[in-house]
């Protein structure tokens, strides 16, 4: 069984302009994982990338599919694993979400099935100034 522990990593988000506007959108993520190797004496960086498709349903709920690869620099297997992924995103309120997906590794060294529930929240930061009396 593959392990995949990252630690700390540089990660580039990019969501270009919808393709569609309201229905279709792509989004690219780029990742640098530190992460340990299958026994876990040792730890290397790993590029992480995944293109991913995004269909907007409603406003509330959206479907996507991605191709998540994971191309390690060294290691005892410093071969790249792949995935295609699949799943939904539901928006509970504009800045709260909720997501799960599934998707099968494509070779021997990609785990043969995954799964993931996720939730993130966006907090907005008030900047302004405040000046005395």
């Amino acid at each position: 069984m593959r392990r995949n522990s990252p630690r700390s990593g540089i990660l580039v988000f990019l969501s270009f302009a919808p393709v569609i506007k309201d229905v279709f959108n792509i989004e690219l993520l780029i990742a640098n994982n530190f992460v340990q190797d299958e026994f876990g004496s040792n730890s290397h960086h790993e590029l992480a990338t995944g293109l991913t498709g995004v269909f907007q349903l409603t406003k509330q709920l959206e479907l996507f599919a991605e191709w998540d690869a994971f191309y390690p620099t060294a290691g005892v297997s410093a071969v790249p694993r792949h995935y295609p992924v699949a799943g939904t995103v539901y928006f509970v309120i504009p800045n709260c979400k909720l997501d799960m997906r599934a998707g099968v590794g494509l070779n021997h060294h990609s785990n043969g099935f995954l799964t993931g529930v996720g939730f993130a929240a966006r907090i907005l930061a008030v900047v302004g100034t405040f000046s005395s009396l």
